[in-house]
């Protein structure tokens, strides 16, 4: 407005040719009418040549006047393709945002700097401009039309202010999502370090491992040691046998001489015919002697056979030990769950969604049940044969010491349940409840399972995006220690 008020300012200021000026002056410095009127005419000559002078002057200058404004306009016209060019580049620019936030922070800088560089370019043609106005203001006819396109590139100017104040907002929404992504990453650090706190804590579990097998290794030293003294008892047992052995073949010498004192009474008794009854009777108690010495050694036979087989199942029990591998170390329980969580997701199709995230393995509601309801989808009963092949197969590798429980965790969404279920409360434990019953159906223990529902307690996406929602509506399946 202000740049209009001058522009017409300068339009209203009359002018003063140069033969009007040279005729005022020249009847005010000479006095006489006569002399006057003969040297105004000589005046009025020499003021119509200089008239001329000064009109081809002025005719120079205007078309000097046209051809600066021409390339002002043309300069304008480039500007204009500058600056399309430029939106062409932040365009590229925000596409380069969504693969580097920290290309784009560069490639926003550098687009400041060259829109503050057309900025000024673009001082630099109004400057231009406004000099061109005061030029064409010498000139009355052509000055309308000036005026006009000045007009014009004002307009357009103001145009691509307001263009570029857009380019300046855009700027200031990708460094809100540069920020956004720097929060991002914030948040991926954070996960990082509770990685790296797993991590510690298997390095504890592989510790207390080692611990074990030190435990065994001293189980193991202490049951050679009760060999040895079996080994010591056995030579005990042994030396015993042939304190028994010396003594049965003590034994069979008196049953001998007994036999041999029989056979001389015998003959005794058939030449004393009258101690005959009185040997007899000796007879009899030396039989019954001989039968008890008989008993004896029998009961000592079996004694030493029992002994015997003792003592060789004792050295193959030795032989046993000695040749049996120590216990093997077991595997910690994260590494049994990770391996596992591992089979799960290569056995079940790529397009089911399933992902592992921490100690949990998610599966996507929408994967398993019909929309709103408990039942299986048939894809879902699909993956659910899957999930519980590999379940079954991978926890009976699992170590007895490992008392392990498998917790069934039903979420959902903000929306409604649906028309078959009240809350969504019961909808997520009914859903919990349906898979512990196809995983107990399948082979699985049911003392070993925990359901629970959460209904849309615990999002894993806090957005209302279609895709939030999508994801917020699973169901979790984690191995964990009772």
């Amino acid at each position: 407005m202000a740049k209009q008020s001058k522009r017409s300012a300068i339009t209203r200021q009359p002018v003063t040719s140069p033969l009007t000026a040279a005729a005022f002056g020249t009847l005010l410095l000479l006095g006489g009418p006569a002399v006057a009127q003969e040297r105004v005419q000589m005046q009025l000559a020499q003021s119509g040549n200089v008239a001329a002078a000064e009109l081809a002057t002025q005719r120079s200058l205007l078309s000097n006047l046209s051809a600066s404004v021409a390339a002002i306009e043309q300069r304008n016209a480039e500007l204009e393709a500058e600056v399309k060019r430029l939106q062409g580049e932040l365009a590229e620019a925000n596409r380069r945002i969504a693969v580097s936030s920290e290309g784009s922070q560069a490639e926003i800088e550098r687009l400041k700097t060259q829109i503050a560089e057309r900025d000024s370019e673009l001082a630099s043609a109004r400057a231009a401009v406004e000099t061109a106005k005061q030029d064409v203001a010498a000139a009355r006819a052509d000055l309308a039309i000036r005026n006009q396109s000045i007009v014009q590139m004002d307009q357009s100017l103001t145009a691509l202010r307001k263009e570029l104040a857009e380019k300046d907002a855009r700027i200031e929404t990708l460094e809100k999502s540069l920020a956004a992504r720097e929060a991002e990453l914030a948040t991926a650090t954070a996960a990082l370090a509770k990685h790296a706190a797993d991590l510690e804590q298997l390095r504890k579990v592989n510790a207390d491992q080692q611990a074990q097998l030190q435990a065994s290794r001293q189980e193991v030293a202490a049951r050679d040691r009760t060999l040895q003294e079996r080994d010591k008892a056995l030579a005990a047992s042994g030396q015993s046998l042939e304190a028994t052995r010396s003594e049965l073949a003590a034994r069979e010498q008196r049953v001998k001489e007994l036999e041999t004192a029989l056979a001389a009474a015998r003959d005794e008794a058939t030449s004393n015919a009258a101690r005959a009854e009185q040997m007899q009777g000796e007879r009899d108690r030396m039989q019954a002697e001989r039968d008890q010495v008989q008993a004896e050694l029998e009961n000592l036979r079996t004694e030493v056979a029992e002994r015997e087989r003792l003592r060789t199942e004792q050295e193959r029990q030795i032989r046993i030990v000695h040749t049996m591998p120590p216990p093997p170390s077991e595997i910690p329980f994260p590494m049994l769950r990770k391996d596992a969580y591992t089979a799960m997701l290569s056995n079940l199709d790529p397009g089911a969604g399933a992902e592992v995230v921490d100690d949990r393995f998610i599966v996507p509601g929408d994967t398993l049940f019909e929309r709103g309801s408990d039942l299986f989808s048939e894809a879902g009963l699909r993956h659910m044969r899957r999930i519980a092949e590999t379940l079954k197969d991978k926890t009976s590798t699992f170590p007895r010491s490992a008392d392990w429980v498998l917790r069934i965790d039903a979420h959902t969404d903000v929306e409604s349940p649906g028309n078959r279920f009240a809350s969504k409360q019961e909808l997520t434990t009914a859903r919990a409840q349906a898979v512990v019953k196809f995983l107990a159906d399948q082979g699985l223990s049911r003392d070993r399972m925990v359901d629970t529902g959460y209904a849309d307690n615990h999002p894993l996406d806090t957005r209302v995006s279609r895709d939030a929602l999508q994801r917020n509506r699973r169901v979790e399946l984690r191995l964990d220690l009772r």
